[in-house]
């Protein structure tokens, strides 16, 4: 049998996937571009938590991306030792200052997608 190329279909370009360091990045920006929030992983008003912007930032997929960055956060977030026994991303979040939360948020996920 003969072949010809108009039988070819086209074939899907590949997706990039994303890093841990890049759902950490882009939920930086996210906080930084949207705004930031407590209490909810997102508003409204389009402002997110630190888990909130995380999800966002992989598209809301549990990959192991995403659990590498939040196992990152959540050890950095732990040793920085301000509460008294472990502290999960959501609780830490909840219980910044509200004027210096994200900014502190934004600085701790930009500090953890440098780390090696």
């Amino acid at each position: 049998m003969l072949y010809d190329k108009r039988w070819e279909q086209p074939t899907e370009t590949k997706r990039k996937r994303k890093t841990w360091r890049d759902i950490l990045l882009k939920a930086a920006d996210i906080i930084e571009e949207g705004g930031w929030c407590q209490h909810s992983y997102h508003d409204d008003d389009g402002r997110h938590c630190a888990m909130g912007a995380m999800n966002l930032a992989s598209n809301h997929r549990q990959t192991d991306a995403h659990g590498i960055a939040t196992a990152r956060l959540h050890r950095e977030v732990n040793q920085l030792e301000l509460y008294s026994g472990e502290i999960d991303i959501t609780r830490w979040n909840d219980l910044l200052p509200w004027d210096t939360g994200a900014q502190t948020v934004i600085e701790t996920m930009r500090k953890v997608a440098a780390q090696k």
